[in-house]
């Protein structure tokens, strides 16, 4: 490792509205994470954000924008100078003067306007953004809309480190150029070079990622974080309650979701397996990015890749045998070795290959054991057969016949986790018991079997003992009024704040 390695970054990645306010959504939708000021921008995007966050990997394109810091450079125009670049006519306030920021190269990096000065960017077509356009992903048809073309900069040859150079330096990444996930990083504090190791570390996060295809931040806002406030504000309010479960559960389907979605659940071990995973894995191919089709099979995968048929449970397409199918190309070669990370820490310094398969790279031996130990040991003589079938593959500059229609296997919808119930038996809650329909009560038995189910009908999460104003509201005999849910879901099971019981004041002392 190189004595003297660049400074690394601990950066604050938030959800925001839109890339001109840059406010953060409400609740905030964040992580903190560390990564070297070296990383290139489509590894960051890829290997980073994208398991940080709880995206998707290998579906849609994206952009980075560079953004005025909350504590802005250009404070000179905020205390009532003018930019040295601008002019200011008689009728104009001296915030109504546009600021345009050259970046070395003498292009214009953003232009701001306005009220942006304090602390927005603009979202202007002839500002510089690094866009991924060598995709096949369907939203880079957007590109032409978001930025004109001479603006265009190859995310591959700009590191985080261009973008944020202080505390308090800010960009923007937007995922999904359709669907339009806005997100702010901001630097929260610089590891000097004499401290900097390059690792990549998650540190803290709050809220889950939104579901991938969602609408995009703003809608995001509306459907779920606003009527989450409501609930929170008022627990008692049933009929917000109702409408925040059904808009999260019609995210159930979603390729980042595949089961209940929670909109405050977060869990940073689970992100910190999704980033080791990333880490230890090929970089993304983009010449044939996730695609769903339910028509006849169709891949295309290059010399060193494979394509990947997989079946997606989603109950929205009974009609069509209750699945999707989604295709994706994945590289078995090895990545470029200036284009890559560490397997083990996420390093992008001094990258050195696995002796034996070639195709993982540390940047230290202790990396090395490291992975080893983790998983590497098992896979690595298989990663040797890869290696060796792509190198006769270039050699004879064949592909191999057999690369195509691989069974990536069924994704079914988790409805629950049987280890990891929400709720005990006793507490109150209210359950669905028809359209529109629901009923109260508490919960008596925990992964319900009824006697008459088959061995592969699965369990029940809860048994429910309906009260009685439910039991004769139903017209059911409070006796038999047993129900269960078959899904750990708010719409079909919520926990009801506990009834106040009134009890009646005595009239009087008891005589002796």
């Amino acid at each position: 490792m190189p004595s003297q390695l660049p400074p690394d970054l601990i950066i604050r990645i938030s959800l925001v509205r839109d890339n001109a306010s840059i406010q953060e959504l409400d609740p905030p939708i964040w992580r903190s994470f560390k990564v070297s000021s070296s990383v290139n921008l489509e590894l960051l995007h890829d290997k980073i954000i994208a398991p940080v966050m709880g995206w998707e990997r290998n579906y849609h394109t994206y952009y980075f924008q560079p953004a005025a810091p909350k504590t802005s450079s250009l404070s000179n125009v905020v205390n009532g100078d003018k930019p040295s670049n601008t002019t200011k006519t008689e009728n104009q306030s001296e915030m109504d003067v546009n600021a345009k920021l050259i970046d070395r190269d003498g292009h214009l990096e953003c232009q701001i306007q306005g009220d942006e000065y304090r602390g927005g960017t603009a979202s202007k077509r002839d500002s510089i953004h690094y866009v991924q356009t060598n995709t096949t992903a369907s939203d880079v048809m957007h590109v032409g809309k978001i930025v004109n073309e001479d603006c265009i900069r190859k995310p591959e040859d700009a590191t985080i480190g261009d973008l944020l150079k202080e505390v308090g330096d800010r960009c923007i990444y937007n995922y999904d150029l359709g669907d339009c996930w806005y997100h702010c990083l901001e630097v929260e504090k610089i590891i000097p070079t004499e401290e900097a190791n390059g690792e990549v570390l998650i540190m803290d996060g709050a809220m889950r990622c939104p579901m991938d295809d969602g609408d995009g931040s703003a809608a995001h806002q509306t459907q779920i974080l606003d009527l989450l406030l409501k609930t929170r504000a008022d627990p008692h309010d049933n009929e917000t309650a109702r409408k925040l479960a059904w808009n999260c559960f019609e995210k159930r389907s979603g390729l980042n979701v595949l089961g209940s979605f929670r909109p405050e659940e977060f869990d940073i071990s689970e992100r910190r397996v999704a980033l080791a995973t990333a880490l230890g894995s090929r970089n993304s191919t983009r010449n044939m990015t996730k695609v769903f089709t339910n028509g006849k099979p169709f891949g295309m995968a290059r010399i060193g890749q494979r394509h990947v048929v997989y079946k997606k449970e989603d109950d929205k397409f009974d009609h069509m045998g209750g699945y999707m199918t989604f295709h994706e190309t994945f590289n078995v070669k090895p990545d470029p070795k200036d284009a890559t990370l560490c397997y083990n820490c996420g390093s992008c310094h001094d990258l050195k290959s696995c002796s034996r398969c070639l195709s993982s790279f540390y940047c230290s031996r202790d990396c090395q054991k490291a992975h080893w130990g983790a998983g590497h040991q098992k896979q690595c003589k298989k990663e040797k057969r890869a290696h060796d079938k792509y190198c006769k593959e270039m050699e004879t500059n064949s592909p191999d016949p057999n690369r195509f229609d691989h069974d990536g296997g069924f994704l079914p919808i988790k409805k629950y986790i049987p280890g990891k119930l929400r709720f005990q038996v006793g507490d109150f809650v209210e359950c669905i018991v028809g359209e529109d329909v629901y009923g109260t009560g508490r919960i008596v038995k925990l992964n319900y079997r009824a006697p008459s189910w088959t061995p592969d009908h699965p369990s029940a999460p809860y048994q429910i003992k309906m009260d009685r104003e439910s039991a004769d509201r139903l017209g059911v005999p409070f006796q038999r009024a047993l129900i269960y849910s078959d899904w750990d879901d708010d719409l079909k099971i919520r926990r009801l704040p506990e009834k106040k019981v009134s009890r009646k004041k005595g009239r009087g002392k008891r005589a002796k």
